[in-house]
């Protein structure tokens, strides 16, 4: 793959990488330096990645690395945001969904967030999700439907909507 490639598909996905990265670290800051490092550390391994029709969910593999590795950091230096979710999460050019889900989402548990935007917002399918994530393609669909579950939860407990069909 050639620089000029690579380049297309990061700006192609830039939206797409920098939410996954801020559901993931809570923090405007800290979801573009992931996304930053990604980049650095995705073009260092480009010689890696063996089908360009790959490409979305390789880099997606190492974001989620680069999210981890920040949160990890900023535990250990006791910087957690203790579930506080921030009244505006994100400028709205960067985010395409609704900020009331969004904000939902962000109070959700990790494991069930990462799989509903890989699987909603990213499009990815079951086990596109699995290797991305390391996990059984039955942990996914279970994480899948709790995680609409407790969504639809929160939704309900703040009069948002009225579901009757699950």
């Amino acid at each position: 793959m050639k620089k000029e490639e690579f380049c297309s598909y990061i700006k192609q996905y830039q939206i797409d990488f920098f939410r996954f990265a801020f559901s993931m670290t809570k923090n405007t800051q800290d979801a573009e330096d992931a996304v930053s490092e990604s980049i650095l550390k995705a073009y260092e391994k480009l010689d890696t990645l063996r089908f360009k029709s790959k490409f979305k969910s390789w880099f997606f593999q190492i974001l989620r690395n680069e999210c981890l590795k920040i949160i990890k950091q900023k535990n250990k230096q006791g910087l957690t945001n203790d579930g506080i979710v921030p009244e505006q999460v994100v400028p709205d050019d960067k985010m395409e969904c609704d900020e009331d889900l969004s904000l939902y989402l962000l109070n959700i548990k990790e494991e069930y967030r990462e799989v509903l935007i890989l699987y909603y917002y990213e499009e990815f399918s079951v086990s596109e999700i699995s290797k991305i994530l390391k996990i059984p393609n039955g942990t996914v669909k279970s994480r899948l439907s709790r995680g609409r579950s407790k969504i639809k939860n929160l939704l309900k407990l703040n009069g948002r909507c009225s579901y009757e069909n699950g």
